[in-house]
């Protein structure tokens, strides 16, 4: 029976259904696609980090107390023959890297990239593990002689043969294009997007490191040798200021540098997936708070006819169960498209690597089915759980409403749960880690709101809103780390959010009263007029590449042209859209029915209060940092808002917006009287 009640209710009104499932499943397609997508950066990232780290037994590399490996002093050139004396040494390989080498193709355009380096490396020769494998021509081998990468010769003009310019650090010259190769595998070039030029070695040292030594030398130790022993060799051979590590401790180095800069780009990405949750959460909230309210005489009449509370709970946490497993796996399916296309749209600005390959973790799949069935099963509990209080007599009434009950005050319970909430956050911010303060952050925020509860109802209404404003202060205040940064603005913004929702109620009147006065008209035409120039402007010239994309179509069918003719298709109806809203704008304030000097003059009061609140506020944020060059805005913006706030007195009180809206009405439907 109480499944018939669950299925009957979620299908007598689809539109509704979907409508509270569309909340969540945004939240899970952008948690579940920003973790395939990055999942698949690292394991991209990861091999390459093996490919660069992977061709020798033993790096040897200059110490650096603190700073980036970037910047690190050269190794000196005759290093190299004192490791090559070593016992158990077979070869010993120079490597030069710089950044910012540029080719200057045939029809003189630059070959840079958007997002990968563009980098200058040696040929190495004195290795039997070669890390560049020649695909067409010879490697250079005279100051006078460059190859490059297949890829960079293929998105340019080039000519195996021909005489091209180098823009280096140092200053451009011309080379001669010997050859082409690819990085790290004789048929695949799997150098994710960057782009090299190779010189030999003597011209590298002199153009790319002005003859002040090598960034490094690797070491491959003899067949019959064992690294360990060798290592301890070369190590002891080392003057002070240098290191040398094993490869597998230099590979896993290099993938935890490309780790941390996923790492922070997910959690970037995750901030917003965690806004959008908290959202959902809060508009599942009132979802079933409404549903409950609207259906209180039917959930009177089944507690009339016998149903007890709990199973009026249980069909609605029932419903919300429905909600949250069709969400889920609509948003898992929408997922794996959202990270494919991530990972598509980069790729085709070079920020990211090419190809389609996507990885599929087990955790990925969890963390989907745990936000989407997690945050709509606990947003349903409270108005559930309420909705077993009604009295079955009490609801069959005509003027029944859902009562919120309000805890009893006890001063020491609520304030040890918000001394105890505190703490939580304290403890999340000391440890600087984005996981934990993910994690604790809403906790804390909850506790917070609980125990304010506890302590006065006036105290609760603006707890949680308080609350967020202290994350945002202490997140500019603070020294943390980006990532917890990014992360303690996400939970700041999602707790303010819920804190004005929750004091909306006492300050919508008089914010309502204040709107529908003069600054009504004003903003409406400050949105207004901006927003249909700039939406006018956007909108002819989107049509005009969504014209030439769409011909270019026919000439030059595929799946990523289709791909790019919607996309463009899609802008395009955007700025129409805000085109028609801004011209909206502007009918609206005209309604209102304001003279063209009022409208002036009221705009002029207008800016110099905005003004005057800006600088206001900037001083007071100056204030609280204890920037001195900001606290001197405080009273520059005091001076300005007192005449704005004189001035505003001789505008006029109200706007004779009715009779406007009456002859608007009755010349549009003559059918009808205003």
């Amino acid at each position: 029976m109480a499944f018939r009640l669950i299925w009957r209710n979620v299908t007598a009104k689809p539109f509704r259904f979907l409508l509270t499932c569309s909340a969540v499943t945004l939240g899970v397609m952008f948690t579940v696609g920003v973790f395939i997508f990055t999942d698949s950066l690292r394991a991209t990232f990861g091999d390459l980090a093996d490919d660069i780290q992977g061709n020798f037994d033993i790096q040897v590399r200059s110490e650096i107390p603190f700073g980036e490996r970037i910047d690190a002093p050269q190794v000196p050139v005759e290093l190299g023959d004192t490791l090559a004396a070593i016992e158990g040494v077979e070869a010993v390989q120079p490597r030069i890297i710089s950044f910012n080498t540029i080719a200057i193709d045939g029809e003189g355009e630059a070959q840079v990239t958007l997002g990968p380096p563009n980098l200058g490396v040696n040929w190495e020769s004195d290795t039997p593990n070669p890390r560049l494998f020649v695909r067409e021509g010879r490697e250079p081998r005279s100051s006078t002689e460059m190859a490059m990468d297949v890829d960079a010769f293929a998105d340019g003009t080039f000519e195996i043969g021909g005489t091209y310019t180098v823009l280096t650090n140092d200053s451009p010259r011309n080379f001669e294009l010997v050859g082409t190769f690819s990085f790290a595998d004789p048929e695949t070039n799997a150098l994710v997007g960057a782009k090299l030029i190779a010189f030999d070695t003597e011209s590298a040292l002199e153009i790319l490191n002005r003859n002040e030594g090598y960034d490094d030398l690797t070491v491959v130790a003899a067949e019959d040798q064992d690294v360990g022993i060798v290592l301890a060799r070369v190590q002891a051979a080392l003057p002070d200021g240098f290191e040398a590590l094993t490869s597998e401790a230099a590979a896993d180095e290099q993938a935890q540098d490309f780790d941390d800069f996923i790492s922070r780009f997910q959690t970037f990405l995750l901030v917003f997936a965690f806004i959008i949750l908290l959202v959902s959460a809060f508009v599942i909230y009132n979802v079933f708070s409404i549903l409950v309210g609207q259906r209180i005489r039917e959930l009177g009449l089944l507690r009339a006819i016998g149903a007890t509370g709990r199973q009026v709970t249980t069909a609605l946490l029932g419903e919300a169960a429905i909600v949250a497993l069709f969400s889920t796996v609509v948003g898992i399916a929408t997922g794996i498209g959202l990270g494919w296309t991530l990972r598509w749209s980069l790729s085709r600005f070079e920020i990211a690597p090419q190809g389609n390959d996507l990885l599929l973790e087990p955790a990925t799949f969890i963390w989907g089915a745990i936000v989407g069935v997690g945050v709509t099963m606990v947003s349903a509990i409270a108005p559930s759980f309420r909705a077993r209080d009604i009295s079955p007599m009490a609801a069959l009434r005509s003027d029944a409403r859902l009562v919120h009950r309000q805890p009893d005050v006890n001063t020491m319970l609520g304030g040890s749960i918000v001394i105890v909430s505190w703490l939580i956050l304290l403890f999340a911010l000391i440890s600087d880690n984005w996981q934990l303060v993910l994690l604790l952050g809403p906790i804390a925020a909850l506790g917070n709101t609980i125990g304010s509860r506890r302590l006065n109802l006036a105290v609760t209404r603006y707890s949680t809103a308080a609350f967020g404003i202290a994350l945002l202060l202490l997140s500019l205040i603070l020294d943390l780390g980006t990532g917890t940064v990014l992360v303690l603005l996400g939970v700041a913004a999602g707790t303010t959010f819920l804190g004005v929702a929750s004091i909306s109620p006492t300050w919508a009147p008089g914010i309502v009263g204040a709107l529908g006065r003069w600054p009504l008209a004003i903003l409406l035409l400050l949105v207004g007029v901006p927003l249909t120039m700039l939406s006018a402007a956007a909108s002819l010239s989107f049509a005009g590449f969504f014209v030439i994309r769409f011909v270019a179509l026919f000439t030059d069918p595929g799946f990523a042209a289709g791909i790019e003719v919607g996309a463009w298709g899609l802008v395009l109806t955007v700025a129409l859209i805000l085109l028609a809203v801004g011209l909206r704008c502007i009918d609206t304030s005209f309604i209102l029915g304001w003279r063209f000097p009022q409208v002036i003059a009221a705009i002029l009061v207008f800016l110099v209060g905005a003004v005057g609140v800006v600088m206001a506020l900037t001083g007071l944020a100056g204030l609280l940092t204890l920037e001195t060059a900001e606290i001197a805005l405080l009273p520059m913006g005091v001076v300005l808002l007192g005449p704005a706030t004189w001035l505003r007195r001789f505008l006029p009180t109200s706007m004779r917006a009715n009779a406007r809206m009456a002859r608007e009405n009755s010349r549009r439907n003559p059918d009808r009287t205003a």
